[in-house]
């Protein structure tokens, strides 16, 4: 049987429930704390407007793919080789960044395509198999090293 490196590793990326929750809540709060500080009425509502905006352009770009830069699948050729495929089914290679986070229920991959840095969210609920999840983090943490060092 193949190794963990191997083998590509192919994630369809998907709507996280946790995520999603977390965005509301923390979007949310900051619009329930600005109201009761002393500050004038049109600084409370230019910082509603600037957390309403976030809010928009995070589901916009987290939940449901409306935004270019928003990959549906990652996968992680043997050779660390990067390709995103995006809607429409248009692939791009990318580089891995240096500045990857990787815990057990979340992994954030930041990747340059063409002219762009693309930082990939997959939460553990993000993905439909949670064995490549499992595979990607050990990728992440034990990278692929020379023959000759």
């Amino acid at each position: 049987m193949p190794g963990n490196f191997e083998l590509p590793i192919h994630l369809r990326l998907k709507r996280s429930k946790a995520l999603q929750i977390l965005v509301i809540i923390s979007h949310g709060g900051a619009l329930v704390c600005a109201w009761p500080i002393n500050l004038p009425l049109v600084v409370k509502l230019l910082i509603s407007f600037c957390v309403i905006f976030g809010f928009v352009r995070a589901w916009r770009c987290l939940f449901t793919k409306q935004v270019s830069n928003s990959p549906l699948e990652v996968i992680l050729q043997p050779d660390d080789r990067w390709i995103l495929v995006f809607a429409g089914g248009q692939r791009q290679k990318a580089i891995l960044l240096p500045g990857s986070y990787v815990h057990p229920w979340l992994v954030i991959i930041a990747l340059r395509s063409k002219d762009r840095t693309i930082r990939v969210i997959i939460p553990a609920d993000g993905v439909d198999d949670p064995q490549a999840l499992r595979r990607l983090r050990t990728r992440l943490i034990q990278p692929l090293t020379s023959s000759d060092t």
